[in-house]
Parts: structure tokens; sequence; C-alpha cells
């Protein structure tokens, strides 16, 4: 190959110098003796022969490196997906490549309708804007899936437009494709990995609301147990009032002053009982509805399903809140309080289970930006660094199963993520775990 180049370059290059010592010689013969110029006529007149002879020789040398029209043509026949058909769409000639495509040998192609290749997954709508937007003159160009003569399909991207004769007259219309049956096949692939996991998505929504509610039922359990605990007191008061007043009346010591304050007493301890119930009721509802709230009421909500379950097992409970300056705030009330009960349950648990000699849990908000934290910390010595990064894991617990199940904080957190646009974190710091429920203000 390098040396035929350098031999048509050198060809070329004799050809130039051929034609400049030509006009150089027109120019000189002004200005030399006849003999001298029958020298230089004659060494011209062999450098143009050379020349002539090159020419032919360099001819040849390139129309032996150009393929023929023949050659080129059967390169499209083998490699491009053509088809031509009349009018009415019966086909009137097809490259190999449409025939290897489609499994019909040429002689079963012409003549017949293009319908011959649809697949009955095309609709109707398509081959319909198929034919209005050609019939307009314009190109149609589109995806079409094709019957395969064995059965099987295939996919092209096809161009479509009219065929002229040359007096300009509307003869037929001329196809090319590209195969894309591999593209198609992978967005099938993908179509049906994205519904697998779809449906595998929408099944562990629904394990996990199953988990969810399981969760809130063992929370509501220990709620009632708080409660019954909360009543007891109040029922008493009632009780002795009550009886206090019969008893002063049957004997005669009954005074307006006894009567008024026995009521007093009756109706403050019921009043507490009534809060107690609506506090529950806030809680167990499923309704997801956004209120403006003064935060400070919200937590002590909480701490009064909470606080009596803490006092009975000697954990003292540290409030530092400052409620002098209340701070409003817009959230899903009974699902900040589920967070922070299920956080104070796991500290009460973790004191009880590490048998902590005076138990405590310090309770704080802090104040930043634009967000305000609410602290929760106990003194049971802190989550270990090897799986603090996992706590919030669904499943995954430090406790004996017959009191943990791991999905408390689990759920926690997710309130936290989902539905009160927040955060959940927890450090450890010199006495023990520190938890940080991070609402925006």
């Amino acid at each position: 190959m390098c040396r035929l180049k350098f031999r048509k370059m050198f060809m070329l290059m004799f050809i130039v110098t051929s034609c400049v010592v030509c006009s150089t010689f027109m120019i000189i013969t002004l200005f030399l003796s006849p003999s001298i110029i029958s020298i230089i006529l004659t060494i011209v007149i062999i450098a143009t022969l050379v020349g002539f002879i090159s020419t032919y020789i360099l001819k040849k040398e390139l129309n032996r490196d150009i393929p023929s029209n023949s050659n080129s043509n059967n390169i499209i026949d083998e490699n491009v997906i053509v088809s031509e058909s009349d009018l009415k769409g019966n086909i009137t000639e097809a490259s190999e490549a449409f025939c290897q495509i489609s499994g019909y040998a040429k002689d079963e192609l012409i003549g017949k309708p293009h319908n011959i290749l649809r697949h009955p997954d095309m609709p109707a709508e398509a081959f319909e804007d198929l034919w209005n937007t050609i019939k307009s003159d314009k190109v149609w160009k589109g995806e079409v899936k094709n019957l395969k003569k064995d059965g099987g399909y295939y996919w092209v991207m096809a161009t479509i437009t009219k065929k002229y004769d040359k007096n300009n007259n509307h003869i037929g219309y001329i196809s090319v494709r590209q195969d894309i049956t591999n593209k198609k096949r992978f967005e099938e692939l993908n179509d049906t990995l994205e519904h697998r996991i779809k449906l595998a998505v929408e099944d562990s929504s629904k394990k996990e609301k199953i988990i969810f509610e399981s969760e809130k039922m063992v929370m509501l359990g220990e709620m009632i147990g708080n409660i019954a605990h909360q009543w007891r007191q109040p029922l008493t008061v009632i009780s002795a009032g009550a009886t206090g007043l019969l008893m002063q009346k049957e004997y005669g010591l009954l005074t307006d002053e006894v009567f008024e304050k026995a009521c007093t007493d009756i109706n403050d301890n019921a009043q507490y009982l009534s809060e107690t119930i609506d506090t529950f009721k806030n809680f167990i509802k499923d309704e997801k509805k956004l209120e403006t709230v003064i935060l400070q009421d919200r937590i002590n909500n909480a701490l009064k399903i909470v606080e009596p379950n803490l006092a009975s097992k000697y954990i003292t409970l540290n409030n530092n809140i400052d409620y002098t300056e209340p701070i409003n705030i817009t959230i899903i009330i009974g699902e900040l309080s589920q967070v922070m009960i299920n956080i104070f349950n796991n500290a009460k648990d973790v004191l009880i289970e590490r048998a902590i000699e005076e138990p405590i849990i310090n309770l704080d908000i802090i104040k930043k930006d634009d967000k305000v934290i609410i602290t929760i910390e106990d003194n049971a010595g802190g989550v270990p660094n090897d799986i603090i990064n996992r706590i919030f894991e669904p499943y995954f617990t430090t406790k004996h199963e017959s009191i943990g199940t791991g999905l408390g904080l689990h759920m926690s957190y997710k309130i936290m993520k989902e539905s009160l646009n927040g955060n959940l974190y927890v450090k450890n710091t010199d006495i023990g775990a520190k938890f940080f429920i991070e609402l925006l203000r």
C-alpha cells in the first residue's frame, strides 16, 4: 500500500513538472538559438510522452482502488434494510438485509402487501398516522414491531417517504429501516424490572405498615398500663370524696364548706381523667393533620403518659424545658408524641436492663437558627460504638426478644424523616446516650 501511494505521488509530481517545463520552454524560445531550441524541444517531447504514460498508469491504479457500482450496491443490499412498494403498498423490491431479518425469501415478499409483516402488538392507529403522513408529502419516521416468518418478531426504526420516477410522477414508496431489536428488548427488560421493583416496594410498604401498626399496638398496651396507673389516684380521690359526703350527711356533719371542697376535688380529678383520655385519643388517631401548636404543650402531653411509669421504676426525670417562652411549631401532633414516648421507653428499658443505681433521664430544648431540638439523655453508659450507627435499622435491637422487637426506634426515625420533615439521631455523652429530635420551626 505504501509503495502504491509513493508511485502515485511520483506520477502526479512528474505531470506537474512536465507542464512547468513546457511553459518555461515557450518563454525561453524567444531568447535561444535554433540548435539549443531543438535539443530542448526533444527533451520536452520525451517528458510529455512520459507524462501521458504516467497518467495512463495512474488512472488504471485509481480505477483498481475504487470499487465498482456493482460492489457498492451489493454492500448496501446486504447491510441496509430497504424495501420499495407501489401505490397500494405491495412490495416491489426488498434488500437482502430485509429478507434476512424478516426470514422471507425475496420471491415470497415481492407482490405481497406490507401488512404480511404486521405484528398484532402494533395498534392500527400507528399505521393510520403513517399513511396520513406520507400521503401529505411528509416523511414518516417511527418505531415499528414486525412479525417474522417463523412467528418471532423484530423492531425497526423506519423512515418512509414517497418515490418518484424521472418525470416526477409519484409511483410508490421507499422505506429504509434500522434494526433496534436489542434496544427494545433492553427497554422491555428494564420495564419488567421496574414493574417487579414496584411490586416489591408495594409489598414492602404493606409489610412495613403491618409492622408499624403492630408496634403501635405494643405501645398502646404500654400506654393503657400507664393510664391505669395514672387513674388510680384520681379515682381514689373521687371515690373517697363521694363516700365521705354520704357519711357526713348521714351523721348530720355535712357543712357547705365541706360539700363545696369535696365537689371541687371530685371535679378537678374528673377533669384530669378527661385530659388523659384526650391525650390517649390524640395518640391513637390515624388522621395525618398538620396543626400549629405550642411545642411545650405537646411535650407535656407525652410526659403525662410516660411519667407515672418512669416514677414506678424509680427513674428520675429532670425536665429542664423553659416554659416562659412558648415555641410555636406546625406538626402532626400525635406522631411527635409517639416518637418521644418511644425514646423514653427505650431509655427506661436500658436503665432497668443495666441496673443503674440512680437512673435519670434529662429532657431539654435547644433553639438553633430555624430549628428546635428536643434532647432526651439517659445515664445508662451509652450505645456501643460498633452499633451506634445501626440502632435505627429495622429489627436491630440489643434487648432480649421478650422486651424488644427492634422496631420502635426504626419507626420513630421514619416518622421524623417522612412525616415531620425533621431528623432523629443519637450521640454518646459522658453519662450515656443522648437522642436529638430535630424539627423545623
